[in-house]
């Protein structure tokens, strides 16, 4: 299940726990200090909580899957390209 709680600029958000086997919760974007080069800069920040059952799936799945994840939103793959 995915649900969107979250508002531009309105916090993070939690979603509530409502489906028995796996969730992702689609927080704000929201804007964080980062270390780039060297330098502090702001940069915005996508927040996701992902709720999956222990008895279903086993940890180091559960990690693999949060890496590529993680992985294939910050390359930005399936977003159009720009001309």
């Amino acid at each position: 299940m995915v649900t969107s709680i979250g508002m531009p600029d309105r916090g993070v958000g939690w979603g509530p726990r409502g489906h028995p086997h796996a969730e992702i919760t689609v927080g704000s974007i929201v804007s964080r200090p980062v270390i780039v080069n060297g330098q502090l800069e702001n940069r915005k920040h996508l927040c996701l909580t992902l709720i999956l059952d222990h008895d279903n799936i086993d940890g180091a799945p559960v990690a693999r899957f949060n890496q590529r994840l993680k992985a294939l939103i910050l390359a930005g793959v399936g977003l159009p390209q720009a001309a």
